[in-house]
C-alpha cells in the first residue's frame, strides 16, 4: 500500500507538470517488479543515489517540440543540456525561455545563460539570433557559443524545480559535464514540451486508487479476523 501511495504521488506530480517545458516523467519500479524481471524502458535512468529497495527512475525521452515563434525560446534536438548560472551554482536545463536583461541573455527568473567560456552572454540591444550549432549572433555579428553539455549515462541528475537539473554523487563521484553529440542541435523559436502522457497519467492514478482501495479492504478483513480470534475464540 505504501508503494501504491508513492506511485500515486509520482503520477500526480507528473500530471501537474504535463505543461511544464522540458519536464521529464518519473516512475517507480518496486522491488517485486524488479525481481520479476520488469525492464526499465530505453533512455530511462535512475534518479536517486540510493537504490536499496524500490527504484525511482526518470524517463529522459525527448518531449514534443512546441513552436512559439519567439527567437529567444530555445530547445535541444537530441541529448544535452543548456548551462545556466543560478544563485546556487551552475544548473542545467533542456528548454529555455530567454529575455534580454542588462544586455545579457537570462531566463525568466533572471538566471544567466552561459557561454562555453563560463561567462554570461553579452548581447546589448541588438537583434539576437541563435544558430543550430549554438552560436549566438547579434545584428549578424557572432558574439558567443552557448555552453551545451551532456553527462554520462545513466544520468545522475535530479530536478530542483523551475526546469533546473543538478548532478548528484553516485559511488562518491559526481558526474562531470562532457561534450554533446554532433547530432544535437539547437532549435530557436521553440521549446521542448513535457514528455508526460496526460491520459496515461490519469489512467494510472485511477488504477492506483482502486488497487489501494482493494488492498485496504484486505487489510481490514485480516484485522477483523485477528480481532475475532483474539477477543472471541480466546474466551472460549
Amino acid at each position: 500500500m505504501m508503494n501504491i501511495l508513492s506511485k500515486q504521488e509520482i503520477a500526480t506530480n507528473s500530471l501537474a507538470n504535463s505543461n511544464t517545458p522540458g519536464f521529464k516523467v518519473s516512475r517507480l519500479a518496486t522491488r517485486t517488479e524488479i525481481r520479476s524481471g520488469q525492464e526499465i524502458p530505453e533512455k530511462a535512468w535512475r534518479q536517486q543515489e540510493k537504490q536499496s529497495a524500490d527504484e525511482v527512475y526518470t524517463d529522459w525521452r525527448q518531449g514534443p517540440m512546441v513552436q512559439t515563434g519567439n527567437p529567444l525560446d530555445l530547445a535541444l534536438q537530441g541529448d544535452g543540456f543548456f548551462a545556466v548560472q543560478t544563485p546556487k551554482g551552475t544548473r542545467y536545463s533542456r528548454s529555455m525561455n530567454l529575455r534580454v536583461e542588462g544586455g545579457q541573455l537570462v531566463d525568466l527568473t533572471g538566471n544567466k545563460l552561459l557561454s562555453t567560456e563560463g561567462k554570461a552572454i553579452q548581447v546589448g540591444a541588438g537583434v539576437v539570433q541563435v544558430m543550430p550549432d549554438g552560436r549566438v549572433r547579434v545584428d549578424g555579428e557572432e558574439r558567443a557559443q552557448l555552453s551545451i553539455v551532456d553527462f554520462p549515462k545513466p544520468y545522475a541528475l535530479r530536478s530542483e524545480g523551475s526546469g533546473h537539473l543538478v548532478p548528484f554523487a553516485v559511488g562518491g563521484k559526481t558526474p562531470k559535464p562532457q561534450p554533446i553529440s554532433p547530432a544535437t542541435t539547437v532549435a530557436s523559436g521553440a521549446i521542448e514540451g513535457s514528455n508526460v502522457n496526460s491520459v496515461e497519467a490519469m489512467v494510472q492514478m485511477i488504477a492506483f486508487y482502486r488497487n489501494y482501495e482493494a488492498d485496504s479492504k484486505v487489510v481490514h478483513a485480516v484485522d477483523s479476523t485477528l480481532d475475532r480470534a483474539i477477543n472471541q475464540v480466546a474466551r472460549v
